[in-house]
């Protein structure tokens, strides 16, 4: 069904940082219209998600199939900095995991099957989904409402809803 394209850790900091994510729209599998899913997960180094079933490193689970090619698409995923970046391509929590430092790591795989890429997705979320117990931490992260400056005004507009929900989430950790 699946077969690895492309693999590449993924930090801020060093030469495989967010600019480097631009050259994969010249990668030879990424052109247009390429059948593509994609997973951004912690680097072999990090702390493992403690998911509710089991502990996993998968962040987020995507999708693509564009007519201008996929490259850049991976980078769109990614803000410029934790305060700033609209693109409604941005993923709140990939982005957060990049600012702090930490290693990532995308693979990129193309889907042989037939199926479509939407199917190809559901699929690898349903597997995550038994396999760990909930969806991966980003998932539903992007998007207008979750870009870095978005999240950062809602929080401000109304302070001490988000203050008091902050402490209460705080003492639960």
């Amino acid at each position: 069904m699946l077969q690895e394209v492309f693999s590449s850790p993924v930090q801020r900091g060093t030469e495989f940082d967010r600019r480097f994510l631009n050259t994969l729209s010249r990668h030879a599998e990424m052109g247009a219209l390429a059948q593509l899913v994609y997973i951004y997960s912690l680097g072999a180094g990090e702390p493992e998600i403690p998911y509710p079933k089991a502990k996993g490193r998968t962040i987020y689970i995507g999708e693509t199939k564009r007519r201008t090619g996929a490259g850049l698409r991976f980078r769109g995923h990614i803000s410029t900095s934790l305060t700033e970046g609209l693109s409604t391509l941005i993923n709140h929590t990939v982005s957060v995991y990049y600012h702090m430092g930490r290693a990532l790591h995308l693979r990129v795989l193309k889907v042989t099957d037939g199926r479509t890429t939407k199917e190809a997705e559901r699929v690898l979320l349903r597997a995550h989904l038994h396999m760990f117990g909930s969806s991966p931490l980003g998932q539903g992260g992007t998007g207008k409402d979750n870009t870095p400056c978005e999240v950062a005004r809602q929080f401000l507009a109304d302070h001490d809803i988000h203050t008091e929900c902050a402490d209460l989430l705080g003492r639960l950790s």
